[in-house]
């Protein structure tokens, strides 16, 4: 039977995920610095804004992080015990390994003790970084269950196992796909949702990682009341599909609720992505581009090659050597005649027109292709996520 939750205050919670530190961004290594930033500033607004941090997942970009990222991480967590706080971490769908670099190197953080399926108590005055995998514990009288980063398949094949992992906590800390909280395509033919999570009339909330975009919903529990559920977003741009604003999400939660305080934003470096088919469309550019110019800015742009010296002029404005400036055309809309095979009739056929018929059996595969051929993220991106889709397609997913 659950046991009632001991209480005492509200504790303040600031939320935050999928950092994904990394050594390069569009080959340019300023950009893994950027992301590191962007990392160290949510650490210090977690300490300068809540009682705990919690980090759902994807602090590394990668499963085997380099010398420099462990470095990173080992930099995060003397702030953390400088300023004398504790983050409490999970790991994602990127960094999954078993053990992963945050419980190798922080194992001796969480305390020994507790049998099975109990909650083990972190000590109220525990700093730094403080690994969760899998794991159950209590933290100045609210309960916390990790969930692992599991597919869709996984998740419904171990939902019992869930469920009663979870039942008796307040939060709960799961990196994974729930589809419906941000608004963002998935791919995925039968992804979970919010309906899919075993919320009990325990838990207050279940705070996430996985999407980049952040956004909240208030699902009713069973017995009264609600649960949070949400993203707080990414603390760098992953993609130019993400918001240009990253912020850290302050949850408070009590014996009763948590309820979402106003975010905290974080400074980042300036990123501008567009597409340029016209003059005007340049000069438009030119005028975003000379607010942001000693700031050193990310330049995404996509040309129309019938106007010129969009390059030339970025080159002018910009510190090539400190600024990040990534031109390519647009594709072209020129149309080629083809003739159908046993018809009379031609066809006006673009690019997109022959990836689609090219993959007309394989959907998942013209899809990707069609990203590649348009979309402005890294290919090794948009690559990594068709594997991943494909992933919770055949249930090619770790066990414990």
């Amino acid at each position: 039977m659950a046991k009632e939750t001991n209480t005492s205050r509200p504790l303040l919670i600031g939320h935050t995920a999928d950092n994904h530190l990394r050594d390069t961004q569009y080959a340019a290594r300023q950009r893994g610095f950027d992301f590191f930033n962007g990392f160290l500033t949510a650490v210090d607004a977690i300490c300068d804004n809540a009682d705990v941090g919690v980090d759902v997942g994807d602090i590394f970009d990668k499963p085997r992080p380099s010398a420099r990222l462990v470095g990173q991480l080992l930099q995060a967590d003397r702030r953390l015990r400088s300023k004398n706080k504790a983050m409490f971490v999970c790991s994602g769908n990127h960094d999954w390994s078993d053990p992963s670099w945050v419980n190798t190197i922080f194992e001796d953080r969480f305390p020994e003790g507790g049998k099975e399926g109990e909650f083990v108590k972190i000590p109220d005055d525990a700093t730094g970084i403080i690994p969760t995998d899998g794991r159950m514990f209590e933290f100045r009288g609210i309960k916390f269950a990790t969930v692992n980063p599991y597919s869709a398949s996984a998740f419904r094949h171990k939902l019992a196992e869930i469920t009663v992992q979870v039942r008796d906590a307040d939060v709960v800390l799961y990196h994974g796909l729930i589809d419906g909280i941000v608004p963002i395509y998935t791919g995925l033919s039968d992804p979970l949702t919010v309906d899919d999570l075993p919320i009990s009339k325990n838990n207050k909330a279940w705070l996430l990682g996985d999407l980049h975009m952040p956004g909240f919903v208030n699902p009713e529990r069973p017995g009264g009341g609600t649960c949070l559920v949400g993203y707080p977003g990414s603390t760098e741009m992953c993609s130019s599909s993400e918001p240009l604003q990253k912020e850290i999400q302050l949850v408070k939660v009590d014996k009763d609720t948590a309820e979402r305080i106003d975010p905290v934003p974080i400074e980042t470096r300036p990123y501008i992505t567009t597409k340029v088919h016209t003059e005007e469309d340049l000069e438009e550019l030119m005028e975003k581009v000379t607010k942001v110019a000693s700031d050193h800015p990310v330049v995404n742009v996509e040309f129309n090659r019938e106007v010129p010296e969009v390059i030339n002029r970025l080159h002018s404005m910009l510190d090539a050597q400190r600024s990040v400036i990534r031109c390519y055309p647009l594709p072209l809309d020129k149309k080629v005649v083809a003739r159908e095979q046993g018809g009379t009739d031609d066809a006006e056929l673009t690019m997109d027109h022959f990836v689609e018929k090219r993959f007309k059996e394989k959907p998942e595969l013209a899809e990707v292709a069609l990203d590649l051929l348009h979309r402005d993220t890294d290919a090794h991106n948009i690559i990594t996520d068709y594997v991943e889709k494909r992933k919770e397609a055949f249930a090619i997913v770790e066990e414990d």
